[in-house]
């Protein structure tokens, strides 16, 4: 019965960071779209390289 409360407990806990970390990605995922629709828009390449991107 302990073993299983403190399950519990740590999976309560983690949850809301979990939840966060989740509304993170969701909101670079549509930042990224609507980046690429822009790009598509003005005709620009993505894949061009930028003076700061490491090579290798």
């Amino acid at each position: 019965m302990e073993v299983t409360l403190a399950i519990l407990m740590v999976v309560g806990a983690l949850v809301p960071s979990v939840a966060k970390m989740m509304d993170s990605i969701a909101f670079r995922n549509r930042a990224a779209g609507e980046a690429e629709v822009i790009r598509a828009k003005r005709g620009e390449r993505k894949d061009t390289k930028r003076s700061g991107e490491r090579h290798g």
